[in-house]
């Protein structure tokens, strides 16, 4: 998933802020799986087994490459309805505990 930005203005606060605006559907370009490849192969789970969920937010660097901006282990909104069938492939996750 792609997000915009939620704090735009500088020094405004705005309490009926969309909490993602600009969500829209992302297939991602070459280097930025490889990279979130890399910053969750730094995550371990107490049990030793694969992470359930991870979100793990990019950036453009200057020169345009993608950088970490934030590893999520936790999400509030899992946008399950996203995709057709995120929700079956969840439960099946879960399940699969």
């Amino acid at each position: 998933m792609r997000k915009g930005p939620v704090l735009t203005d500088t020094g405004r606060v705005d309490n009926t802020r969309v909490p993602h605006p600009d969500l829209a559907g992302y297939v991602p370009d070459a280097p930025e799986p490889a990279v979130a490849t890399a910053a969750l192969a730094t995550v371990g789970t107490p049990a030793g087994g694969p992470l359930l969920y991870a979100r793990v937010d990019l950036a453009p660097a200057g020169d345009g490459s993608p950088v970490v901006m934030e590893l999520e282990l936790i999400e509030p909104d899992l946008f399950l309805t996203a995709a057709e069938g995120g929700v079956e492939r969840f439960v099946e996750a879960v399940a699969g505990l």
